[in-house]
């Protein structure tokens, strides 16, 4: 079972009421990739492809980086939903699969819907597009690039360990090793001397 083609259009100009502006690497190009990356995680792991591709194209509306008011954005969340006709089960999974995708806060992850969405979100934040994002991030928040580098020992590079799923953490591999080797050629290139010495 998908949801149809009307439903996910409903959903999209929804979400990009909220995202479409966004330029710190969580704007509506973010969110379609970690739909993606759902629905082919729940596929070969077998979990819940609607309810898990709602939790993605929404896990983001009330993130309290991201909005003023995640309360106000929460209840637009359920209302929205409510109007698209899905049953407050329902609305209640989506609602608990999306408070377990927060890495800093830990969320605790019961449901394999719920490892499937955390893992999703988390493939997007670390490889070639997880650097993009990171200093994405960074710029738009002011921050210089060694604050940007150290998030890549805070959370990126900790990410690997962390997933849940078979699927994802196949598809990491390569994401996570080139992350390691990036920030390896910084700090060479970072330290490099040019020949220089202090005589």
């Amino acid at each position: 079972m998908s949801l149809s083609k009307q439903t996910r259009k409903c959903v999209e100009d929804f979400v990009h009421t909220y995202h479409g502006e966004d330029h710190s690497g969580h704007g509506t190009d973010h969110i379609e990739r970690v739909v993606r990356n759902a629905v082919f995680i729940a596929q070969r792991e077998g979990a819940d492809s609607v309810t898990v591709e709602l939790a993605a194209w929404f896990h983001d509306i009330d993130d309290e980086k991201l909005v003023r008011d995640p309360g106000a954005a929460r209840k637009k969340r359920k209302e929205f939903l409510c109007e698209l006709g899905f049953s407050d089960a329902t609305i209640t999974t989506i609602e608990k699969i999306i408070a377990s995708v927060s890495f800093s806060k830990g969320g605790k992850v019961v449901s394999l819907e719920q490892q499937v969405v955390q893992d999703a979100d988390r493939l997007d934040a670390i490889g070639a597009i997880g650097i993009a994002r990171c200093f994405s991030y960074g710029a738009v928040h002011e921050q210089s690039i060694e604050k940007s580098i150290e998030h890549f020992h805070e959370k990126l590079l900790r990410i690997y360990d962390k997933l849940s799923t078979p699927t994802a953490r196949r598809e990491a591999e390569n994401r996570h090793e080139l992350m390691q080797t990036y920030i390896r050629q910084f700090k060479e290139e970072q330290s490099f001397a040019g020949g220089m010495n202090d005589e």
